[in-house]
């Protein structure tokens, strides 16, 4: 019988592929990340006046961690590597609160 061993893997194994590979990729100061932004907030100002409603959702903490982690490592992650997942988190938090903050003045 073939073995149906997976190569699927995730981006963070710990503070340095966090660090490295994945932290500067959601900083939400990068130049060029909001290119468009206005005329995308000017249409779903249109949009809103036309009486459409207009949300903005956020990924939820939990499922980022999975997909930065893994469904297991994450586990183990929680209380092996407690500030890694802070620092993840944190990462996930400034983006949100940029890219809000952002939208909401535009």
């Amino acid at each position: 019988m073939a073995s149906c061993r997976s190569t699927w893997t995730t981006p963070v194994k710990d503070q340095k592929t966090w660090e490295e590979d994945v932290k500067w990729r959601l900083d939400p100061t990068t130049e060029g990340r909001f290119d468009g932004c206005e005329e995308r907030v000017a249409a779903a100002k249109a949009a809103a006046a036309q009486g459409m409603v207009i949300t903005q959702m956020i990924g939820g903490a939990y499922m980022y961690l999975r997909s930065l982690i893994g469904p297991m490592d994450l586990l183990y992650a929680f209380y092996d590597q407690p500030d890694l997942v802070h620092a993840c988190i944190a990462g996930l938090v400034r983006s949100g609160e940029v890219v809000t903050t952002r939208h909401q003045h535009t």
